[in-house]
């Protein structure tokens, strides 16, 4: 019997910790040990990130200069050059067999290097940003696509033999049935300010506009204003909002924390490795994008949590989240997030009947 592991290479070249970066850590972390021996190459930029992944993975955790290939500059082929020579010289000391491009980032370099060695090629495809021309070029190489949602692959008009649709990707979901009562408890009180009276909401992902955390901020500002007219059950007082992440538009977010005289109702723990608590430590989780989402990773991870869900119908969002059953499915607009708000603190039946749908479906189509 040959008991010989088949050596995998995960690539990925994040300058911001997203949701795309730590799903990859989740699934090496989940992957079965002892079929594969999985490495995950990254580059410096991440530096919260990459401390947690190395300590998580030790030996089978590396980093090289990987080159920003946008903005474009006079750098830019001498960075693309080196972040090939040094995933050439690290594929081929660690006996690599498969190489697997987590985004666009890291995908061109890896498919270069696919070629010297006559490696196969895995693309993991989680965004928009892919250029359709380079895709198209690379086909040839690319011996399977994994995708995060069906709007990604017919955007892209990838092959069906070649594409599967994978929303999460392991069984993540055994994480959260060990987190005990006394941890969420701890993790509320001590991380977020919040006794059991409090009804906290919860937002993860990169504080970036486009994630929608000006929105979500409008949002609370109006519930605790207004509180009285919309008929909230709960004093203003007891509202927290759990924002997770780090993004380029924190600062503005703060600044806004700031003008609005929200602080006492805000915490920011920042990047974050412990996710699962966190889910369960949130009454209600929102995604609040307002561009267009592929497919969030996060709002998966709060139906594993049983925590309920609203989220904005934008990507491929509404192939997880059915209104009114696994989820509050929004448009992004302040009044009606406001609204979606009001109903799931009010009612604890709805929170619980939309939070037990989300998952069952979830662990059903990520067994």
């Amino acid at each position: 019997m040959n008991n010989k592991k088949i050596k995998l290479l995960f690539t990925d070249h994040a300058p911001l910790v997203g949701g795309a970066l730590i799903a990859l850590l989740r699934h090496i972390e989940n992957i079965d040990n002892k079929r594969f021996e999985a490495h995950l190459v990254v580059s410096p930029d991440c530096e919260d990130f990459n401390l947690k992944a190395r300590n998580k993975l030790g030996p089978r955790f590396h980093v090289i200069p990987f080159g920003r290939l946008k903005p474009l500059s006079f750098r830019t082929p001498f960075q693309f050059i080196t972040s090939i020579f040094h995933l050439l010289r690290l594929a081929i000391k660690l006996k690599s067999e498969v190489l697997i491009a987590n985004v666009e980032r890291a995908f061109y370099s890896t498919f270069i290097v696919s070629l010297i060695l006559n490696r196969e090629l895995i693309l993991i495809i989680r965004d928009f940003e892919f250029s359709h021309t380079l895709l198209r070029l690379t086909r040839f190489k690319v011996s399977h696509y994994l995708v995060v949602s069906d709007k990604i692959k017919s955007f892209y008009q990838l092959p069906s033999d070649k594409t599967t649709v994978v929303y999460v990707g392991s069984d993540i979901y055994k994480i959260y049935e060990k987190i005990s009562s006394d941890q969420i408890r701890n993790n509320r009180i001590k991380n977020i300010n919040a006794n059991d009276d409090d009804f906290v909401i919860g937002f993860v992902g990169r504080i970036i506009e486009w994630k929608g955390p000006f929105l979500m901020l409008e949002a609370l500002n109006l519930l605790l204003k207004e509180y009285e007219e919309l008929g909230l059950i709960i004093k203003p007082d007891n509202v927290k909002l759990a924002m997770l992440g780090t993004g380029p538009d924190e600062q503005e977010v703060r600044e806004y924390i700031n003008q609005q005289s929200l602080s006492m109702h805000v915490v920011f723990p920042g990047f974050v490795d412990n996710t699962p608590l966190w889910y369960k430590s949130f009454d209600v989780y929102v995604h609040a994008s307002v561009g267009d989402e592929p497919y969030a990773t996060t709002v998966i991870e709060a139906a594993f949590a049983k925590t309920p869900i609203i989220a904005t119908n934008t990507g491929g969002t509404a192939e997880f989240i059915v209104n009114e059953s696994t989820g509050l499915l929004i448009e992004p607009n302040v009044q009606e997030l406001k609204t979606a708000l009001v109903r799931t603190v009010n009612d604890a039946d709805l929170r619980k009947n939309l939070a037990d749908n989300a998952y069952e479906r979830a662990v059903s189509e990520n067994k």
